[in-house]
Parts: structure tokens; C-alpha cells; sequence
């Protein structure tokens, strides 16, 4: 499995375009959503996932194998992403942005 990830666009001086998503989980018979801006697929859903498994949060939390829906508002396609793989890829970010 491939890593997904949002058309990139830029503004005329070079700046990345944050991009509006939903991403959803199934829980039972429910499904979840939070509705967050990033600029690229991993970023939102981490975004989600963080809203997710906050203490404020009185819903159920996500599981590594849960399955994440990320929609780009505006658009059509649907990507699904690993919340295990979500929490590996933030875990790099971190610790890259400490090096």
C-alpha cells in the first residue's frame, strides 16, 4: 500500500496551500468526524486523530486498525488511511523536527 497524498498547490509566492478535509471513523453503528486543514493527507488525519484521543473527546477513540476517511471538502475521492500508521508517521515527524 502507497502513501496517499493531497494534490500539492501553491499560491503565485510559493506557499502551500492548506486544504480543507473531513476524516471519519465507523465505530459500531456510528461514524465519527472531525473536519481539519493540512497540507498534505497525513497531516490532516494526524490533526483528526490528535481531536480524537483528546481528553475532551467523550466519543469513542480510534484504534491502531481503525480505518480513517479522509474527504477533501469540494471533492469526490475518499482516501482511507491506518490510524497505526498515522501515530508511526507523526512519531517520525517529531522526532525529525527535534534533530
Amino acid at each position: 500500500m502507497g502513501v496517499q497524498s493531497l494534490p500539492a498547490r501553491r499560491l503565485r509566492n510559493n506557499v502551500p496551500v492548506q486544504r480543507c478535509c473531513c476524516v471519519s471513523f465507523r465505530h459500531h453503528a456510528g461514524e465519527y468526524s472531525n473536519t481539519t486543514m493540512g497540507e498534505s493527507l497525513f497531516e490532516v488525519a494526524a490533526k483528526a486523530l490528535e481531536f480524537f484521543c483528546a481528553p475532551h473527546w467523550q466519543g469513542p477513540r480510534p484504534q491502531r486498525n481503525t480505518i480513517l476517511h479522509v474527504t477533501v471538502l469540494g471533492e469526490q475521492q475518499r482516501y482511507r488511511v491506518l490510524a497505526g500508521r498515522i501515530e508511526q508517521w507523526a512519531f517520525e515527524q517529531a522526532g525529525e523536527n527535534t534533530r
